[in-house]
């Protein structure tokens, strides 16, 4: 800058200097953390954060706080059951306090309070929520008499009640010498006015946000060398989906080398609504919408990540156990699952897992773990499915305490018990001491808390259950599982000619699988796979398309439909393969989805794609970090990042007089604005490519009648007018629709709602005006049978001319290529470095017939596709009729294998006694009595499965 001359030029140290001043004005805390465990680690705390969204004139409008009761579609996860939810553990955990922000900005209402309305009737809110962004109560109506001066709640029902309809607070009443008395039947909280946040708020706003936390192992490398961190990523889940999508509204909290996730989770917890300690938390913001200081709390809402970190989060002993389902008791052992009753449970959700009883089983655990033998505990572990990673910390050094101490007690010559030196004692007497001494052992801790001796997620009931809000997510249950397996399945059968029809098709990723389960299905034909899996890829192509709904506008018929799907595929894979059910539990775990769907939303709301991508501003932290101190250096690096963020996105901050400011608005790192894609609009082709022409020239062959009839135009176009190519325009859905693009559309003059494909995009000059011309396909009245999917067929008429506001939304169709028997019999060039090069390849070259299938496997609009089509064209059918027949057969089948494999596996064994005249269990036996006394206890060798086998060739 100083060699242009430019004036006003700081120094670099003055600059450094600013820098160092603007982040501590905004003043992003690091804190230190050292867990129970002894790890340590540094984190941003969710508060630290999220306060910077009250200060953001970009993100603070956006920001919604109460739950919705419409009945609108469900987009959001405030549309979900658990942001719904009305009981008596839920109210002091949603949003608390009311206030008419336009024209009484500092009345606030709160739930819990005496509250009067505008005609006189005094009222006692429970709940605010909103229906079509109006805001109600659910209040108790009170009686007033005022001969006694008494308030009587009629607690038997909520009544709702329109929010602006009130018009004096408690201490409003209290002003006009109201002394509200609700006498000694009242319920508690009604002798605890006026509430006790009021009076911490000392007259501020009060605000509740939810939280998304996610969590999972995350290589510091761009190589292919793995170097483990465990990150803790958040997101503020009162904004909308469509900004919870974008980077920039990822928040950074910890990562460790050494602390695991869940201790990690205690320092998250801190500044929940209900932490270890059983407070309220509540932290001071700066809302720039209503000019002042506010309090805020923040509550865990959801937990997403793959399953084996979700098992954590559960204290659930992971897809390999004998129960391999984090949210139910479904499971057992081999017997026990091909039972006819064991192998139904795992077509749908079993028993669920309760909270109280996980808690109780950890702490068994801990108990028994003071007897000193783990095999103990394994066995309790097996059979309950649970097993946590901060409990079985303790219960290592339990174990090896308890030995240490009956050693000492029961063993040692020197140390033992006084009571069992006496020769005299003997039989039931001295094996009652033992056990009295035992026992005295067992009792190391009586006192067990969360977060230091278990999991802290289970320290927080009416906010958190793990089970239950750890949800099937669509990315690592999906796509890189069930439509991994179908991938798996397929390509493991090609020969070595199929096989080169996809390169690398073991080293696929989400994407690939993405990709393939929208169109894979339209390629298999000519012998690539059997009908039954190719029925099991249509049944996964409904499936994904159904499970990346945005928007569920009739929630029941929805979920019976994901039901039928579900069904469907786990049906179709017992039938190719009856024991995969049983050993990837992943299938199972896609019946919970529906639960999911209930309780939170649309399965997108929860998927972990955008923590995934943000792990690449993670990565390029950790390769400039110092590599000495990893957590620390990265964690202040991205808190420096969010200060730096928000400064230039126009966020205000309180500088050193005390006074809040703001930069310019600047909006950058990740930030997207989708308000400038209008619908209805169109985009001209650039000025060398737009080619004016008359009307007949410019439609091409096929001529539709010029657009004069047209109403929605500004001025009617005459013969002599030029029209030029435009190069897309964007639809109701906000779609980007170019030439050639397959579009729902309404015909004005006909009233209908046709699907078509885009032959031009046309504008006359001098005018905003611009019309598409759409050639017409009609949607045959029956599936196809081969794929299940609605046809399109050609019309005959001539193209219709809508305007660029009537075109509704994009679809996917795909050409019929095995009923028209195309081939790749074109050659075409291959295209490098945007040259055209000398080589060739082949390609399809589609046969004339205009036969196309409406692709019902694409995830883009797959809602509004079946919202438009007639239900008799979508309505998913069972595969099978009579599932619980069909399941038993197969379970019989998996006993019959299952006893001739016992029969082989035993029949081999006497076969190799028989041989060698040797016996295995003796030789292992006669191989342990030769090793020292140190190395022979028998506590070391109490699993059988810790026994080193000796060859025969050592004998």
């Amino acid at each position: 800058m100083r060699e242009c001359n430019t004036p006003g030029v700081p120094s670099f140290a003055t600059l450094r200097k600013k820098q160092a001043t603007l982040a501590d004005d905004v003043s992003i805390k690091t804190e230190h953390h050292v867990s129970m465990q002894g790890n340590e680690f540094y984190s941003n705390g969710p508060a630290e954060t999220f306060r910077l969204d009250f200060a953001n004139p970009l993100v603070r409008p956006h920001i919604q706080f109460y739950p919705e009761l419409g009945g609108g579609p469900v987009t959001e996860f405030r549309h979900g059951e658990k942001w719904r939810e009305y009981n008596e553990d839920t109210i002091d955990i949603n949003q608390l306090m009311w206030a008419d922000w336009i024209n009484v900005p500092h009345q606030h209402f709160y739930i819990k309070e005496l509250a009067e309305a505008n005609d006189g009737q005094f009222w006692v809110p429970m709940r605010w929520f909103q229906v079509d962004g109006v805001t109600y109560a659910d209040a108790y109506a009170v009686a007033y008499y005022p001969g006694v001066d008494k308030f009587v709640i009629h607690s038997d029902v909520t009544v709702k009640v329109q929010a602006s309809a009130l018009c004096a607070n408690y201490l409003d009443l209290q002003a006009r010498g109201f002394n509200p008395d609700f006498g000694e039947f009242a319920p508690q909280w009604a002798h605890q006015m006026p509430h006790p946040v009021r009076i911490e708020a000392e007259g501020r706003p009060t605000f509740t946000l939810r939280m998304m936390c996610w969590s999972d192992n995350v290589s510091g490398n761009k190589t292919k060398q793995f170097n483990a961190h465990t990150n803790v990523y958040l997101a503020n889940v009162n904004l909308p989906h469509d900004k919870l999508q974008q980077e920039y509204f990822v928040r950074f909290c910890s990562t460790s080398q050494h602390a695991s996730s869940s201790e990690q989770m205690e320092a998250v917890l801190a500044d929940m609504l209900i932490n270890a300690s059983g407070e309220n938390r509540w932290h001071k913001a700066y809302d720039c919408v209503l000019g002042q200081e506010v309090l805020f709390r923040v509550i865990p809402h959801v937990l997403p990540a793959d399953n084996p970190q979700q098992s954590e989060h559960c204290s659930h002993i992971g897809g390999q156990g004998n129960s391999p389902c984090r949210r139910c008791k479904v499971g057992g052992n081999a017997s026990q699952r091909e039972s006819d009753q064991g192998y139904e449970t795992f077509f749908s959700p079993g028993s669920p897992r309760v909270h109280t009883e996980i808690v109780q089983e950890i702490k068994n655990q801990l108990f028994v773990a003071g007897l000193g033998v783990q095999d103990e505990v394994d066995a309790l572990q097996t059979a309950s499915g649970i097993k946590d990673k901060t409990a079985q910390y303790w219960i290592s050094i339990v174990v090896a305490r308890a030995r240490l101490l009956q050693t000492e007690r029961l063993s040692n010559p020197e140390t033992k018990d006084v009571r069992l030196k006496d020769r005299k004692l003997k039989g039931d007497d001295r094996k009652k001491i033992k056990q009295v001494i035992k026992d005295d052992i067992q009792l190391l801790r009586k006192e067990l808390r969360p977060g230091d001796h278990f999991n802290v997620l289970f320290s927080c009931p009416m906010t958190l259950n793990p089970p239950v809000d750890t949800p099937c997510e669509l990315l690592h249950t999906f796509l890189l599982g069930e439509e991994k397996y179908v991938w798996h399945k397929t390509s493991s059968e090609w020969d070595k000619k199929q096989d080169g029809i996809f390169a690398y098709k073991n080293a696929l990723v989400s994407t690939h699988f993405k990709i393939l389960q929208q169109v894979g299905v339209f390629h298999l034909y000519d012998g690539l796979c059997s009908d039954l899996l190719l029925d099991l890829w249509k049944a996964s192509g409904e499936l994904g398309a159904m499970l990346w709904y945005h928007s569920i506008c009739n929630m029941e018929q929805y979920l019976a439909d994901l039901e039928i799907l579900i069904a469907n595929v786990l049906d179709i894979w017992v039938l190719l393969d009856p024991n995969r059910i049983l050993v990837k539990p992943k299938l199972h775990i896609l019946r919970h989805i529906v639960q999911d769907i209930h309780r939170f939303g649309p399965a997108i709301l929860y998927s972990t794609e955008i923590f995934e991508c943000w792990n690449a501003i993670f990565r390029f932290c950790s390769i400039l970090s110092n590599h000495q101190a990893p957590s620390q250096d990265i964690t202040i690096t991205l808190a420096q990042t969010e200060h730096f963020k928000h400064q230039v996105s126009g966020g205000w901050w309180r500088n050193e007089s005390g006074q809040y400011v703001r930069a310019g608005s600047r909006r950058r790192l990740g930030w997207v604005d989708p308000e400038n894609i209008v619908s209805g609009t169109v985009k001209l082709e650039t000025r060398k490519n737009q080619n004016p022409s008359p009307w007949q020239i410019a439609c091409g062959p096929m001529i539709p009648a010029p657009p004069t009839s047209l109403g929605d135009l500004d001025s009617v176009p005459t013969a002599s007018d030029l029209w030029t190519q435009c190069r897309y325009l964007v639809s109701q859905s906000k779609d980007i629709c170019k030439p050639g693009s397959w579009v729902f559309f309404r015909h004005i003059q006909s009233e209908s709602v046709f699907a078509g494909r885009i032959v031009k995009i046309l504008a006359p000059p001098c005018t905003r005006d611009a019309v598409a011309v759409i050639q017409r396909f009609n949607i045959l009245g029956e599936r196809d049978l081969y794929l299940n999917m609605p046809i399109l067929t050609r019309s005959d008429d001539l193209p219709l001319v809508v305007v660029p506001k009537d075109v509704l939304f994009i679809f996917n169709a795909q050409h019929d290529c095995r009923t028209a028997g195309c081939l790749s019999t074109v050659v075409e060039p291959i295209v490098q470095e945007r040259r055209t090069t000398a080589r060739t390849r082949s390609a399809v070259a589609h046969a004339p017939a205009q036969r196309y299938y409406l692709n019902m496997h694409a995830l883009h609009n797959a809602a509004f596709i079946r919202e438009t089509l007639p239900r008799a064209l979508t309505e998913p059918k069972p595969y099978v009729q009579d599932r619980l027949a069909k399941h038993q057969e197969i379970a019989a089948g998996l006993r019959t294998i299952a006893k001739a494999a016992e029969t082989r596996a035993r029949n081999k064994a006497k076969g190799t006694k028989a041989s060698t005249g040797v016996d295995n269990d003796l030789v292992v036996y006669i191989i342990v009595l030769c090793l020292p006394n140190t190395i022979r206890d028998p506590a070391r060798w109490s699993q059988r499965s810790s026994v080193v086998r000796v060859s025969e060739t050592l004998l």
